[in-house]
């Protein structure tokens, strides 16, 4: 009886662990961001790239995707850094939307302030208004196994472009809208 209740309890003990160890590993990546190097990046070379690496996913789920660059301009990024950040903003669009009926769209516009905006728009389920305000908050997550550190991290490096990220959802779309 006592060994019995001893393995639960040594079972318990590396569940715990291996959840700690997991908690210390999200928590590192989210401190240890690295400053980005930034360079002169044409947008339509850079949403190419982007395109390259998402279409295979995007068309083994059978969902429309599409990218637009309504201007050809250049973006002063640390190209992996913002690579990351989109590819993060479309796999969640992508886990958002149905299979088969799905739709994603990556644009690329310039608004009235001479801004460059990036917008990752979905047709998914959107963000429900009672989580809406904690997306953003570290470790945060409604995935069963996710990290909670994808959009905050996404943020951070957003801020550290100089640059801002923030969202419009609604039952029927969410879109994520970043400005550099």
């Amino acid at each position: 009886e006592s060994q019995k209740t001893l393995m639960e309890g040594m079972g318990a003990i590396k569940v715990r662990s291996q959840g700690l160890m997991n908690f210390t590993q999200a928590y590192r990546k989210l401190t240890r961001i690295p400053n980005p190097v930034l360079q002169q990046v044409k947008v339509k070379g850079f949403l190419n790239q982007i395109e390259t690496l998402f279409r295979p996913v995007v068309e083994k789920a059978g969902v429309k995707f599409s990218i637009t660059a309504l201007e050809e301009n250049s973006l002063l990024i640390d190209q992996d850094l913002m690579q990351q950040v989109i590819i993060n903003l479309l796999k969640n669009a992508l886990e958002a939307v149905e299979q088969q009926s799905g739709s994603i769209d990556l644009i690329y516009s310039v608004n009235e302030e001479g801004q460059s905006v990036l917008e990752i728009r979905d047709n998914g389920k959107g963000i429900p208004e009672e989580i809406a305000e904690q997306i953003f908050i570290p470790f945060y997550t409604t995935k069963e196994d996710g990290s909670g550190i994808g959009l905050s991290l996404a943020r951070q490096i957003i801020q550290l472009h100089g640059g801002s990220l923030h969202f419009k959802s609604n039952q029927e779309s969410t879109i994520f809208i970043i400005k550099l």
